[in-house]
């Protein structure tokens, strides 16, 4: 069963993907919340999983983006990115994903170790 904050993350992910479905959501929700979340099935939370982890994948790849480009360009980009320029981006995106799988594989081990 779909929790108010589920819902609430149902119309979030919604209203990144169309403002007017995310509406009429917010707007059913609130009329009658317990009938909406009813008639959500599975098939559509799964989809619904997976724009949410669509629009993850997304914030992070912005994030990404922005922390690179403050490393490497900062306040002044020039009219082309010179070899030390893309050299300094291409290292910072290849650091932060070492960086995030290490994490990754260090947290599985340390739950599996803790099974």
């Amino acid at each position: 069963m779909i929790t108010q904050s589920n819902l609430e993350v149902i119309i979030q992910v919604w209203d990144q993907i169309d403002p007017s479905i995310s509406r009429i959501l917010t707007r059913m929700s609130f009329e009658n919340e317990h009938d909406l979340a009813a008639n959500l099935d599975s098939d559509l939370q799964d989809f619904i999983q997976q724009q949410q982890q669509k629009a993850q994948l997304q914030s992070s790849a912005h994030k990404l983006t922005d922390m690179c480009w403050d490393r490497c360009i900062g306040d002044r980009p020039g009219q082309r990115l010179d070899a030390k320029t893309e050299t300094c981006l291409s290292n910072c995106v290849e650091r932060f994903i070492d960086a995030s799988m290490f994490l990754v594989t260090r947290l599985q081990k340390n739950l599996q170790g803790h099974s």
